[in-house]
């Protein structure tokens, strides 16, 4: 083959791999090599075809002989290293650009293939530097993408920020520009222009799914529940069939009080996901709210099938075992919410009633005391202790418990009682006698309060009082007044006759 012949074929070939003829290129270009044609352009050029139609390890082999044949070019490593990127091959794409760039120190897109091949690596300070560096030859979109990149992995926020615009001057068709920009705008709690760009990219992208989601949830966080509704509505015109919106527009409508149609959209995402943990976990705490135990138990069954170590699944099963009467299966969900997040005090709480109701008293005061360490101030927790305390007759501790309880809350009506009861058993009716006065104040007509302070009246020898709210009692049918008014009596008469 002539110089001119083989010259007009190359320049075809070449052409036709411009035009993105890949197949007919790289033919051409094999029936030249395999005519003897030994060329660092054909293999390069054949590499290039090879690349764009996806045989990267062939590529890499035409670039390795195009850099054996002519070593001192910048083309061969570069392209080489474009390969071993696509291969996640990171550090031997990074030796292939530092080759090119001491072939040629204007390189801007080997600093910049550098910066990420670097970036891949978890080494964002030297990619910024090799970004940086290519920017000073040339300020290109993909530099300025890489170092925003890099930069916002460094937590320099603003920074990313100002890369970002000085994109959108350059170029500012780029795709996820404004998206980008929006993101790094809600970090920074610009929320009205984090809105604005979100908006913008919806605009510019019809077919982006993570703006419109990014705009709903952002304005679900801002509480303005119309405008996230119709976001998601707008998410879900670009593709009925996800999860995602269906979830999200349920949330938004739960937090707005529409509690049936938020039900309905995560009965969707479970047409969708039959396993989507957050719509089953959602569904189950509904379930729960409507004291349908049976439907909550089943939600956080088929939740548990798919994330085992979901603790506030265990919790919330616990809670509706042990609301159906079913108290060691319940124990059972509680000591497995525990094992998955050992701060999970309300597993705790739950595993101390089921102790009292069971009369395993020890073993309710040691779960209501590691409820205590977490939450000092749990009233629930304190007077759970106390009666567990009372149970065991360890009348101090008992009313040092619901004497604080009292403290934190004033009209608990049963820390109150709980209190007069422990004081009586221990014999300090002077103590209890405040607490009685409160409870004649606050709960006059309550049977149970009249004939608590009834008893705290006649331990303080202030008998015409206990007559009297014993009286009470028996009006308001306290089972137990007439007897206590008739053992008054009795003391009274004996009092009269002495």
């Amino acid at each position: 083959m002539s110089n001119p012949q083989l010259e007009a074929r190359i320049l075809a070939a070449n052409q036709q791999l411009a035009d993105g003829e890949y197949q007919a290129a790289l033919d051409v270009y094999t029936q030249l090599i395999l005519a003897g044609v030994e060329r660092a352009d054909v293999y390069n050029n054949r590499g290039n075809a090879r690349y764009a139609l996806g045989d990267l390890k062939a590529a890499i082999g035409d670039y390795t002989v195009a850099i054996r044949l002519n070593p001192r070019v910048d083309y061969g490593h570069f392209n080489r290293g474009n390969c071993r990127l696509q291969l996640e091959d990171f550090e031997a794409a990074i030796r292939d650009y530092d080759r090119a760039i001491q072939f040629e120190p204007r390189h801007a897109v080997a600093f910049f293939r550098k910066g990420k091949a670097l970036f891949q690596l978890g080494q964002p300070e030297a990619a910024l530097e090799s970004y940086q560096a290519g920017l000073a030859v040339a300020e290109e979109v993909e530099g300025w993408a890489g170092l925003a990149e890099a930069q916002e992995a460094m937590g320099q926020i603003e920074k990313a920020l100002e890369s970002w615009q000085k994109i959108e001057k350059l170029h500012p068709q780029t795709p996820d520009l404004h998206r980008n920009m929006a993101e790094l705008l809600w970090r920074l709690g610009q929320a009205k222009e984090a809105l604005q760009q979100i908006r913008k990219a919806i605009q510019q992208d019809t077919a982006d799914e993570t703006a419109p989601g990014l705009l709903a949830m952002w304005l679900e966080e801002l509480g303005e529940y119309p405008a996230s509704l119709e976001a998601y509505e707008q998410w879900l015109e670009r593709g009925e069939d996800q999860a995602a919106p269906w979830y999200g527009k349920g949330r938004v409508l739960w937090a707005n009080g529409q509690k049936e149609a938020a039900v309905a959209a995560w009965e969707k995402v479970l047409t969708i996901e039959a396993d989507h943990v957050p719509a089953l976990y959602q569904l189950g705490a509904w379930a729960f709210e409507q004291q349908d135990y049976a439907l909550t138990i089943d939600y956080m069954s088929r939740l548990l099938e798919k994330e085992r170590d979901h603790a506030q699944a265990y919790l919330l099963r616990g809670k509706a075992r042990r609301r159906s009467g079913e108290n060691f299966p319940a124990l059972t969900d509680f000591e497995m919410a525990l094992s998955k997040d050992g701060a999970l005090w309300e597993s705790l709480e739950w595993r101390g009633e089921i102790f009292l109701e069971i009369k395993r008293f020890e073993e309710a005061i040691r779960a209501f005391t590691s409820v205590l360490k977490q939450q000092a101030d749990h009233i629930n927790s304190l007077n759970g202790r106390g009666r567990a305390y009372g149970a065991l007759e360890k009348w101090p501790q008992a009313s040092q418990d619901f004497e604080r309880v009292v403290s934190l809350a004033p009209n608990f009506l049963g820390g109150r009682f709980n209190l007069v009861k422990t004081l009586l058993e221990i014999g300090d009716a002077e103590k209890a006698l405040p607490s009685a006065q409160w409870l004649t104040e606050h709960f006059p007509k309550d049977p149970r309060a009249s004939l608590t302070a009834a008893q705290v009246f006649w331990q303080v020898r202030d008998v015409a009082k206990a007559m009297q709210w014993g009286q009470v009692a028996q009006q308001h049918g306290h089972p137990e007044a007439p007897a206590f008014l008739t053992l008054l009596e009795r003391i009274q008469a004996q009092s009269n006759k002495s």
